[in-house]
């Protein structure tokens, strides 16, 4: 039970990841004059941080959240001091081969820099309010399904190496609580509340602008992205992916379209729509197109088993 959760998950992240690399950094005027619109899967554009990447690789979103998953599975459990070394490892290849570099923010990289200098893992992290650790948090709320204490500790600690900002920590949090909700088939409302309220605790500006979204899923997509935002900060990229998941609840392809034509940060956008879509929807509802030409498709499914082999052990009877 909920195999097809965990796959559709990690799996849904990775291509609304791979999807949205294509549109990263371009404005949603902009992506409608070169595209019209975006409907698979393309290279990075020249100039851009992803232009050396081919159709249907992905970016530094889904190697964090595949390095944070494989320090779990190694831990059998979320184990910072673990999750901090893996890191570092992925920050000293960077540093010895920048052409390897797939979109590492800085905030990221002076975070490593600090941990492999030997600043403790609660204290490495920068103080700047963007969504590094949003868009990679997907397999903490994999590993507590429907244990939102647990959960919610967790969800922080794994934002701190890089992210100590509370606005960065209060995304990890909603967006860990979102994916642990939505494995259970809770309804969208539900998990755009529990959310909210869990944000709201350490920034009650993402939290309550989580809160809008109920209302404003309803409203075209130019005039919500306009009032939500789509830059790489926490309080927007968070919202926006909540509002791609809340508009198409039960359509994976209509969700992870709405936020890969969004503009700004797409890909961290659609990385966290396709996780929680995926969470929700399972792995059937992704379309075998996008799975098929997704870089190392059969790793991350198998990475997802493994995961679930711990998360269905930590769930409620």
């Amino acid at each position: 039970m909920y195999q097809k959760q965990y796959t559709g998950c990690l799996l849904g992240s990775a291509v609304g990841d791979a999807l949205g690399m294509q549109t990263e950094g371009m404005s949603l005027g902009e992506i409608k004059q070169k595209f019209n619109i975006v409907f698979d899967y393309g290279p990075g554009m020249p100039g851009s941080p992803n232009e050396k990447l081919r159709p249907g690789q992905y970016t530094d979103d889904t190697e964090q959240t595949l390095i944070l998953t494989r320090s779990i599975l190694e831990a059998g459990k979320f184990d910072p001091v673990l999750f901090s070394k893996k890191l570092v490892e992925h920050y000293a290849m960077i540093v010895s081969h920048p052409g390897s570099n797939r979109g590492w923010g800085r905030t990221s990289l002076d975070s490593c820099k600090r941990l492999q200098s030997g600043t403790p893992w609660k204290e490495s992290g920068g103080d700047s309010p963007t969504c590094g650790s949003s868009m990679r948090v997907s397999p903490i709320g994999l590993l507590y399904p429907d244990n939102l204490e647990q959960l919610e500790r967790t969800a922080v600690d794994s934002s701190l190496p890089t992210h100590r900002h509370p606005e960065s920590i209060g995304g990890a949090v909603a967006v860990a609580s979102a994916v642990s909700l939505a494995i259970t088939n809770t309804s969208p409302d539900i998990v755009l509340k529990t959310a909210g309220s869990l944000a709201k605790k350490y920034d009650p500006v993402l939290g309550n602008k989580i809160f809008s979204i109920e209302k404003m899923r309803y409203m075209p997509e130019l005039n919500a992205f306009s009032a939500i935002g789509t830059s790489l900060m926490t309080r927007d990229v968070v919202p926006s992916a909540f509002y791609c998941f809340s508009k198409n609840p039960l359509d994976f392809s209509r969700a992870i379209l709405t936020a890969i034509n969004a503009g700004g940060d797409t890909d961290s956008i659609a990385a966290i729509t396709g996780a929680v879509s995926g969470a929700y929807l399972g792995i059937d509802a992704i379309p075998k197109k996008w799975l098929d030409g997704l870089e190392n498709r059969d790793e991350i499914e198998s990475l997802a088993l493994e995961l679930w082999e711990i998360g269905r052990h930590n769930m409620k009877e």
